[in-house]
């Protein structure tokens, strides 16, 4: 294959960017394209997803070691590539040059930008931080002292007009704030007070230097939208499961969008019906967990999460929920018991997740319905049954009676103490007024 067929079907694949870099300055001088077909070969051979932060190849590109170098840039090489041309046949010839060359290529490889947030949310009476780095061209590095100002300009570019904060004059500033961030190393972060809806718009950065050093980044902005309530948190199930089991550790997570505040928000947990409560929380992420084991006593409990920012006039607060269910093995209740009369009759009262199922055995065998004697149950609610049985006094002096509740997680039983028989008690009491 000829050096052209070559270079067209050349891509970087598993190449690392030098390794392609290279590989393409050894075979393009061996062809006869032209300047922009190899730089249009060069950006489609590289893989993603160095392609797509590469700007598209332009005229302003004057050399290839420009667009070569920004290749190598961008994947933190230090590697640089030259372009030399022959002063006879004016053809190109591509070198291997140090890491100083990089100031070769002048202005191409560095121009104004600069990068901050697209959109910010800010709660009204707070603050608001305008996360910013921006670059200059390098001839003006010079100009670029400490005592460069930075200023921002509200919906619209026009100093006269749209000027609404200046870091050398904040006594004059529209908006109360300051620039946190160290301008001479490039930063331009900003703090704004005390915000409110006149702060709503769009936010252009200025940097005022030495010289000539006077530029409106006019190609970003960042908007700012104040809201009057604080988002809401999210509290999640760690595991993301539905339903948890008796006796499994449960984790769940409050998370929450941190706002701009001093002091910096809190989130705090509470529960309905109320239960003692232990929590983790790592405040800078904005972030608490609730770790506990779970019992049949947290089935259905709702767990909130409050997010809570401390204003100047007032608290401002937002809440999220979830509601446990936890699933477990029947448990009777102690109130289970017998009574009697011209019938025995016995109620026993089961709860569990799901719910159980409820039979009675005598002496050790289950009891069926009929006439005598006779089972009714009554649903008390999504997780409890109670069944009451009826007794001819005649079956109470030979029998033992339990009750039995099951579902799939286990299982209960409860022996009922069967009451003496009413002729019985009147025998007794007659024996205690004898005395």
């Amino acid at each position: 294959m000829d050096p052209a067929g070559e270079l067209t079907h050349f891509h970087q694949g598993e190449l690392s960017t030098e390794d392609y870099v290279l590989e393409f300055i050894r075979l393009a001088p061996l062809t006869r394209m032209g300047e922009e077909s190899q730089m249009a070969m060069f950006w489609r051979g590289l893989a993603e997803p160095l392609r797509s932060w590469m700007p598209w190849w332009e005229q302003d590109w004057n050399f290839f070691e420009c667009y070569a170098a920004l290749a190598l840039q961008l994947c933190g090489s230090a590697l640089v590539a030259g372009v030399t041309r022959s002063e006879i046949t004016g053809a190109m010839a591509f070198v291997e040059e140090d890491f100083e060359a990089v100031h070769r290529c002048g202005v191409c490889c560095r121009d104004f930008s600069i990068s901050l947030p697209e959109k910010i949310k800010a709660l009204s009476g707070s603050c608001v931080i305008i996360k910013c780095r921006f670059e200059i061209k390098d001839e003006y590095d010079k100009n670029l002292t400490k005592s460069a100002r930075g200023c921002w300009l509200k919906n619209g570019t026009s100093l006269e007009k749209n000027l609404v904060f200046n870091s050398s004059s904040p006594k004059n500033n529209d908006l109360k704030g300051e620039i946190t961030g160290k301008l001479h190393e490039k930063n331009c972060t900003t703090i704004f007070y005390d915000v409110s809806s006149n702060h709503n718009g769009d936010y252009f950065f200025r940097i005022e230097g030495s010289g000539g050093l006077k530029y409106t980044y006019t190609g970003n902005s960042s908007t700012i939208n104040v809201i009057e309530s604080p988002p809401k948190p999210t509290v999640k199930l760690y595991e993301d499961e539905e339903e948890v089991l008796e006796g499994s550790s449960v984790s769940l997570r409050c998370s929450a969008e941190s706002l701009c505040s001093s002091p910096p928000p809190t989130l705090t947990w509470s529960s309905t019906p109320r239960i003692p409560l232990s929590e983790s929380s790592r405040q800078q992420e904005l972030i608490s967990d609730l770790n506990f084991t779970a019992t049949h006593r947290h089935h259905r409990v709702t767990f909130t999460c409050t997010i809570t920012y401390q204003l100047q006039d007032k608290n401002k607060t937002a809440q999220d929920n979830i509601t446990l269910h936890v699933q477990y093995a029947p448990k009777i209740s102690p109130s289970s018991s017998c009574v009697s009369g011209d019938v025995t009759v016995c109620f026993c009262e089961v709860d569990g997740n799901p719910s159980p199922e409820l039979r009675w055995h005598m002496s050790g065998r289950p009891v069926t319905n009929f006439s005598n004697p006779f089972i009714s149950e009554e649903r008390l609610n999504s997780t409890g049954l109670r069944s009451s049985i009826t007794l001819h006094q005649s079956l109470t002096h030979t029998f033992t009676l339990e009750c039995v509740g099951n579902n799939t997680h286990g299982n209960a039983s409860q022996l009922l103490q069967m009451p003496p028989p009413v002729d019985r008690l009147w025998e007794i009491e007659d024996l205690s007024t004898d005395d």
